[in-house]
């Protein structure tokens, strides 16, 4: 059909070809026309975008890899936009891995259609194969929902057979350990610095019991150059935390913490203690990935021995201490909220104490309008280590030792509005940074 039409268009110009020629013409061009009419009809009422799902993920992760992969549904940027909301919220596992919980929630004409998908890595997963289990997770969520839409009719669902029927015997018992080393190094003419960090860790975690062993060191070692001067500024923290805890019900736990280890920038040569936990959860473990509201409390003995004598004329230091905190967590569609209040003091001076705030907020106002608050605040009374004297300005600016304060804080505030298409398919990787 085609080969006939440019055939008689080539023969002379258009204008001085006979009628029959030009009706012929005419006609080929009207079927070709009316069969190209028909087949997008076809592509766009029956898979068209409009009529594919529309979700909203809402994940910290790089999502590319899933747009790429799951190509059947919209992405919208409002969650007023999607029939379905996908909540991402990821958890430390016990394995030394995550949890990773996808929360489903029905909007529009599929409210009531709620789900919550789980799948768990492990500390050796690579990020291809994290981003397949993701991948994979989520179109097994989804389908409930595209069942209801055109492209159900190109859903083909393939099952990999590949159980294995021999139960092994978990000869670690649950434990996993792990080790982390690393450095680095920058420079001018007038600075240098070097930076040693190193830890090494054990933990078991079970339904009843979680212990949790930790060693952390780290170096900081800077040189400053001023014509002929040279001044150097070291850190060296040594630390050990332990922790072992036991589950009771789905809302009590008792535990027992150990710390011990050194600190140049807090003077204090030997820091150790040993505090007995109790903490009470409101709402269930079982729904610590969607709301908590934790109570915390712990007492024990600390024991300081000093590099330098202290304000109070000290070289050591046996004082027995109570801390108690309040906790709160939550994550829904609008947002997530993750506060916390702790204060502690000295049983020997209740004026030795310490109260501290922190929170991270994230909140949808309105359509396209996002809120972002983080923040921490101390009230700090509790100095007992700092060294008699006064510092130096090396010590001050090169912040090698603690200074006397009765605050510290840190913040940070912002928001986001986007506006304009609600779809978002396409995934561009081209001139992406590559600083």
């Amino acid at each position: 059909m085609f080969t006939n039409l440019i055939e008689l268009y080539n023969k002379r110009s258009f204008i001085f070809l006979d009628l029959p020629q030009k009706m012929k013409i005419l006609s080929l061009a009207f079927i070709i026309f009316l069969t190209s009419q028909v087949l997008f009809a076809q592509s766009t009422d029956s898979l068209s975008r409009k009529n594919a799902l529309n979700i909203f993920l809402d994940s910290y992760h790089n999502t590319q890899f899933i747009k790429e992969n799951i190509t059947f549904v919209n992405y919208v940027r409002d969650v007023k936009d999607a029939d379905v909301y996908v909540l991402e919220i990821t958890q430390s596992a016990g394995n030394g891995g995550e949890e990773f919980s996808y929360i489903f929630t029905g909007n529009h004409k599929y409210i009531g259609k709620n789900d919550t998908l789980k799948f768990y890595t492990t500390a050796d997963n690579t990020i291809d194969e994290i981003r397949q289990k993701q991948v994979q997770i989520l179109k097994i969520g989804l389908m409930q929902y595209v069942a209801h839409t055109p492209y159900a009719n190109e859903i083909d669902i393939v099952f990999s057979d590949n159980f294995d029927d021999e139960i092994t015997e978990d000869k670690w018992r649950s434990w996993v350990f792990e080790l982390n080393a690393s450095g680095s190094t920058s420079g001018e003419d007038s600075y240098k610095s070097y930076n040693l960090e190193s830890s090494i860790s054990a933990q078991k975690i079970t339904e009843k019991w979680k212990i949790e062993i930790k060693y952390s060191n780290y170096n900081y070692l800077s040189y400053y150059y001023f014509d002929d001067d040279t001044i150097s500024s070291q850190r060296v923290t040594n630390y050990f935390r332990s922790l072992v805890a036991l589950s009771i019900g789905n809302h009590w736990a008792l535990g027992f913490n150990c710390d011990f280890g050194n600190s140049t920038y807090n003077n204090k040569k030997l820091f150790t203690g040993f505090w007995p936990t109790i903490e009470y959860n409101v709402f269930q473990y079982s729904k610590s990935n969607i709301i908590q509201l934790r109570f915390q409390y712990l007492f024990g003995p600390k024991y300081y021995k000093y590099y330098e004598t202290t304000i109070y004329d000290k070289h050591e230091d046996l004082l027995y201490s109570e801390r108690l905190g309040v906790a709160f967590q939550i994550n829904k569609k609008w947002g997530s909220i993750n506060t916390s209040v702790s204060g502690e003091h000295y049983f020997h001076d209740f004026s030795k104490n310490r109260l501290n705030f922190d929170n991270e907020l994230e909140i949808r106002i309105i359509k396209g309008l996002s809120v972002y608050l983080y923040g921490s605040y101390s009230i700090i009374n509790d100095q007992i280590f700092l060294p008699k004297g006064d510092l130096s300005y090396e010590d001050i600016l090169l912040r090698q030792q603690q200074a006397s304060t009765n605050y510290s804080y840190w913040g940070f505030v912002g928001f986001s509005y986007t506006f304009g298409s609600i779809y978002n398919n396409v995934v561009n990787p081209r001139f992406n940074s590559i600083y």
